[in-house]
């Protein structure tokens, strides 16, 4: 029997599911603080340094992640295909985590941005590498 992902008791699962929740401007806050190694500070100005840090890095890497992710055999079986969002951030936090040099808590955070964007829409620009 599978289990569904939301009763799922794997961390990466619910951690992911806690993502899904969160604002865009919260999780690109939390993926900065996780880039420069400094956690979330207390204040809203470390956490709009870290927001402001982790989009431009996002700007910058977003072809490499795009060549790690798009061309791979679970990546195109998730575009298009009207599925768990859960399950779809998993996926891709799975992939960056093998692919890149990411841990898994950033993989995750990059994987909830990805996925509320749309796999197809993020991977329409891609091309290999």
């Amino acid at each position: 029997m599978t289990v569904p992902f939301s009763q799922s008791d794997d961390p990466a699962v619910r951690s992911v599911e806690k993502y899904l929740e969160w604002g865009e401007g919260q999780l690109f806050a939390a993926l900065g603080a996780e880039l420069v190694g400094g956690g979330l500070g207390l204040g809203s100005e470390d956490q709009d340094a870290n927001e402001r840090f982790a989009r431009k890095w996002f700007s910058r890497n977003v072809d490499e992640l795009r060549s790690k992710i798009c061309f791979t055999p679970q990546a195109q079986a998730l575009m298009g295909a009207k599925g768990d969002r859960t399950a779809e951030a998993v996926t891709i936090a799975e992939l960056l985590s093998e692919a890149t040099s990411l841990g898994s808590h950033p993989s995750m955070l990059v994987s909830v941005l990805i996925t509320r964007m749309g796999l197809t829409m993020f991977c329409r620009d891609a091309t290999p590498r």
